[in-house]
C-alpha cells in the first residue's frame, strides 16, 4: 500500500447544474493538494444526495419507511461501490499517482520488460487509442528528448536514479531547454516509472522522485492577466492586413468567456442558437460521463468576426476555417497547434506596437477574462458588448 493515502470522498459537482436542480455525483480523489474528478453516471438533487447519505441515521430516528430506507440505500450502496473500487486498486499500490490509478482502474496491462522506452511507447499508444492525443504527444515530445540523451537502443529502469536525472537536467538546460520543459518531460517519466515498478514485474534499488532525492523542477504561475487598459488598447486597435484574423481569433476567445482554442476551432454553426454559442468543452468530453453544455453570450463584436471571418454560414460548417471533416483527430491537434502559434505570434507584434509589457498568448485570453469578471463583475466585458448586460455571461471555467 501506498506510504501516504490519498482522501476519497463522494461529492455533489455543483459546477456542472443540469435540469431540475439536478447536479453529477462525482468520486473525489484528492492527492498532495490536487484533487481529480470521476464520474459515477449518477445524477442528484442536493436533498436526494444528503437523504441518500444519511439513509442509516434517517431510518433510526425513523424519518422514512421501510421502501423508502431501501431505495436510498441501493443507490448509496451503488454510490460507495466506486469509493470501495478505488480503495482496493489504492491499496495494491506501492507509489500513488493519478496517472497510474487511472491505469489500473481501466486495467491496463503494464509492460513486462524493464526498458523504460518501450514502457513509455505503450503509454502513447494507449493515449492515442483513448483519442488524447494532446497528452500523447507530450509523452512522445518526452521520448524524444530521453533519446538523446540517452543515445543507446534501451534505457534500464535500473538506470534512472537521482544522478540519472540531475545529470538530464543540466543537459536540457545547457541545451537552451527551460526548467518548465523540463519538468513537464520529468513528470512523463515518473508516471511511466510508477507504471512500471507497481506491476510487481520490475524492480528499483532506490525510488528517484521526492524530497531528499530528485525534486522535479516546477514554475510558479505567473499573473498572466491583462489590465484593463491594455485590453483597451488591444480592442480599440486597428490591425494591418497580416494580424486581422489572428487579432479576430484572439478577441473571440476572450469575449467567449475565455474560450479554449480547440473549443473555438471545433465550433460550428449548428453551436449558434440565437444569441448565444452553446458547445461542450473538448477538454472535459474524457472526464465527464454525461458532458456539460456551456452557452456563451453572442456579443455584436463576435457575431461581427463570424461575419468576417466565418465559413459558409450551415449547420454542419465549422464556422472559422481550421478544421475540415476528413481530419483525424492528430490532424486535428496539429491544426490547432499551428492556429495556436499564429495567434500567438502576432498577438506578441501587436502587443510591441502597444507597449504591453506582458506577453499576449491563447492563454492570457482566457486567462484574463475569468481575472477581470471575478474581480470587477465583467467591468471589460462591457465595454467589449457596447453596454450589455455582464449578468448574461455564462462562465466557462
Amino acid at each position: 500500500m501506498v506510504a501516504s493515502a490519498p482522501k476519497l470522498a463522494l461529492i455533489l459537482d455543483k459546477r456542472f447544474a443540469k435540469k431540475e436542480g439536478l447536479y453529477p455525483v462525482k468520486l473525489r480523489i484528492t492527492y498532495r493538494r490536487e484533487s481529480k474528478y470521476y464520474p459515477t453516471g449518477q445524477d442528484m438533487t442536493e436533498e436526494d444526495f444528503v437523504r441518500q447519505r444519511d439513509c442509516e441515521l434517517l431510518r433510526a430516528k425513523k424519518y422514512i419507511g421501510t421502501k423508502e430506507y431501501a431505495q436510498l440505500l441501493a443507490v448509496s450502496k451503488d454510490l460507495n461501490k466506486h469509493v470501495n473500487d478505488a480503495n482496493q486498486i489504492i491499496a495494491q499500490m506501492k507509489v500513488f499517482s493519478f496517472d497510474l490509478f487511472e491505469d489500473r482502474a481501466a486495467h491496463r496491462p503494464s509492460t513486462d520488460s524493464d526498458d523504460v522506452f518501450e514502457a513509455i511507447e505503450e503509454k502513447i499508444a494507449s493515449l492515442k487509442s483513448e483519442d488524447r492525443i494532446g497528452t500523447a504527444i507530450t509523452y512522445e515530445n518526452a521520448l524524444t528528448s530521453f533519446k538523446k540523451f540517452h543515445a543507446k537502443k534501451k534505457l534500464s529502469l535500473g538506470s534512472i536514479n537521482v544522478r540519472f536525472l540531475r545529470a538530464y537536467e543540466k543537459w536540457m538546460v545547457d541545451n537552451g531547454a527551460t526548467l518548465t520543459t523540463v519538468g513537464f518531460y520529468l513528470r512523463n517519466l515518473r508516471a511511466v516509472v510508477n507504471i512500471m515498478i507497481d506491476s510487481d514485474k520490475q524492480k528499483m534499488e532506490e525510488y528517484p522522485f521526492g524530497p531528499r532525492r530528485y525534486v522535479i523542477p516546477t514554475k510558479k504561475n505567473s499573473k498572466r492577466a491583462l489590465s484593463n487598459e491594455d485590453l483597451r488598447k488591444i480592442i480599440n486597435y486597428r490591425p494591418d492586413q497580416f494580424e486581422q484574423r489572428y487579432l479576430a481569433y484572439w478577441l473571440f476567445m476572450y469575449m467567449g468567456n475565455g474560450m479554449n482554442p480547440t473549443d473555438m476551432a471545433r465550433l460550428k454553426y449548428a453551436n449558434l442558437k440565437s444569441d448565444r454559442v452553446v458547445f461542450v468543452r473538448e477538454k472535459t468530453k474524457r472526464t465527464n460521463r454525461e458532458s456539460t453544455l456551456i452557452e456563451v453570450h453572442l456579443l455584436p463584436r463576435m457575431k461581427q468576426i463570424i461575419e468576417e471571418w466565418g465559413n459558409e454560414p450551415i449547420d454542419e460548417n465549422y464556422i472559422f476555417p481550421v478544421l475540415d471533416e476528413s481530419m483525424d483527430s492528430l490532424k486535428v491537434k496539429r491544426a490547432v497547434q499551428q492556429l495556436v502559434k499564429q495567434i500567438n505570434k502576432y498577438m506578441r507584434r501587436i502587443g510591441e506596437k502597444l507597449k504591453i509589457e506582458k506577453e499576449i498568448t491563447t492563454y492570457v485570453a482566457r486567462h484574463s477574462f475569468v481575472t477581470k469578471l471575478i474581480s470587477e463583475g465583467g467591468t471589460l466585458i462591457l465595454v467589449a458588448s457596447g453596454g450589455k448586460n455582464p449578468d448574461a455571461f455564462s462562465r466557462a471555467t
